[in-house]
């Protein structure tokens, strides 16, 4: 009895301690060093300046309305000249999240106390009527849950619109941090990556606004956690939640594939087939409900005259994007499918990778360059830490499979086919028609992307000579440089003179 008692000893110990203990210290740090980010964009970032935010409010409040889906009206948008989509919503709530003009230089957004008075005096309107939100109408209800219940309770309790915004924004706060802490908690491999993905200034900023973007990184997050169980619960769970994730962003479609290359191993065909199907019907038929009720020319502007790509008559005025003649001018040059997202990627790399990381506002207030150099050296830190294989393996996992390498590199070419589908989106629902780069790709868009790398790095043994603790430096000097320099560039760009 006793050599039986120091066996279990023996064998339990090294596998609870370091689990705890990396489990645990991975929670702290988000907890320790990027809540409190959180809660200071919460408060000092203007409305309005988080990307897309009033379109997100007018979303979210339009759940208060019992409205689970945009609409498409007869009348035409006069920005576009197309018939114009949006939501019921409370005028008072998109003048309060508005923020300022749209043509106001930087330097002269500053909060001051006179505007703060204007803002927090702004009433409710008696009663809803339709708002013109052609972009968001079309996004599903799931992910605003949380703001249309900030929104919801700030009404109940007298607040006006101004402070409401700030109850949705908190809202989304508190569940960012419980579907992060969970994905830190529940990972079995790559929980430093997940790590830093969930700390980047970039996805804080997303986090404490208003909008479904954060709550989408921070699902992706948890879905690819739950894939690395190896367990048959942990696939299922994986596939509702990147369910979620694809509809919301239907270009994230290819990862439908995840189950036949990720998760537990040996499991059979039939039932992966099933988790695919289950990844791809809400996508599929929350499509086709935009596409039959709310889907219309998203970009205004003046008349133009198509690109050089635009096979039609050249004379012919444009005045929005045009995703039939996009699609005339794919199927006119086939390899323009491939050619375009890459030349597109090519030419702006440099601003994509700063808005991974951190670019707020309107895109034009870049954190200090030292902070871009020491977070893309976390990221790196982060990957590599994915590759360091366990000491002692107690159990099956997904990389001990014999096409371990065939499904790391079918997760890369998943990767990349959400990137071209990202570009492509975009081509047809915002360039000009014709262009030959395509315009209105955001860093961000690739942000819920990021985690799933965990699934395509195979382990490598000759990482075990480096202690494990070495790559544990990076992340958290660079969560520890956002909390100091994320809040620095707010207070100068919006209250500093």
């Amino acid at each position: 009895m006793e050599l039986d008692r120091r066996g279990l000893a023996e064998t339990a110990e090294p596998r609870a301690r370091p689990k705890v203990t990396e489990r645990w210290l991975a929670v702290l740090a988000f907890v320790l060093l990027a809540a409190p980010v959180l809660l200071i964009l919460a408060v000092m970032m203007p409305t309005g300046e988080p990307p897309d935010e009033p379109m997100h409010l007018m979303r979210a409040d339009s759940l208060l309305h019992g409205q689970l889906i945009g609409h498409r009206v007869a009348t035409l948008n006069p920005g576009t000249g197309a018939p114009d989509a949006g939501v019921t919503s409370d005028p008072g709530l998109a003048v309060a999240a508005q923020g300022f003009d749209l043509l106001t230089p930087l330097a002269q957004k500053k909060v001051s106390p006179a505007r703060l008075k204007m803002l927090r005096s702004l009433p409710w309107w008696p009663k809803p009527i339709f708002m013109s939100a052609p972009n968001t109408a079309a996004y599903g209800p799931l992910t605003y849950i949380p703001a249309a219940m900030g929104l919801g309770t700030a009404r109940l309790l007298g607040f006006g619109p101004y402070a409401a915004i700030h109850w949705a924004r908190f809202a989304n706060v508190a569940v960012f941090l419980a579907i992060g802490g969970l994905a830190l908690l529940l990972a079995r491999r790559g929980r430093l990556m997940l790590l830093v993905v969930l700390g980047l200034p970039m996805t804080l900023a997303l986090a404490s606004a208003a909008g479904q973007d954060g709550l989408l990184i921070a699902l992706a997050c948890l879905g690819v956690s739950l894939f690395t169980r190896g367990d048959r619960r942990g696939d299922w769970w994986g596939a509702v939640i990147f369910a979620l994730v694809i509809m919301q962003r239907p270009p994230y479609l290819p990862l439908v594939l995840l189950p036949f290359v990720a998760g537990s191993p040996g499991r059979p065909l039939c039932e992966r087939l099933l988790k695919s199907a289950l990844m791809a019907a809400p996508a599929l038929l929350w499509s086709a409900a935009v596409a039959r009720w709310v889907a219309v020319p998203l970009r205004a502007g003046v008349d133009y005259l198509p690109g050089p790509l635009w096979p039609g008559d050249p004379h012919r005025l444009f005045r929005s994007s045009n995703a039939g003649a996009q699609l005339t001018v794919l199927l006119h040059h086939p390899v323009q499918a491939v050619l375009l997202p890459l030349h597109s990627l090519a030419a702006h790399w440099k601003t994509l990778s700063e808005e991974c990381v951190g670019l707020f506002g309107f895109l034009d207030i870049p954190l200090p360059l030292p902070v871009y150099a020491l977070w893309f050296a976390a990221i790196a830190a982060g990957l590599t830490a994915v590759a360091i294989p366990k000491p002692e393996p107690t159990r099956a996992t997904p990389e001990a499979s014999p096409h371990a390498t065939l499904g790391r590199l079918a997760v890369l070419g998943m990767l990349l086919c959400c990137l071209l589908l990202i570009y492509l989106t975009l081509y047809m629902t915002w360039t000009p028609v014709g262009a030959s780069l395509i315009e209105g790709v955001q860093g961000r868009y690739f942000l819920p992307l990021l985690p799933i790398l965990i699934l395509a790095i195979p382990r490598f043994r000759i990482l075990l000579r480096l202690p494990r603790g070495v790559w544990v430096i990076l992340p958290v000097a660079a969560l520890c440089a956002g909390l100091i320099a994320t809040p620095l560039v707010i207070l100068r760009a919006y209250y500093w003179p």
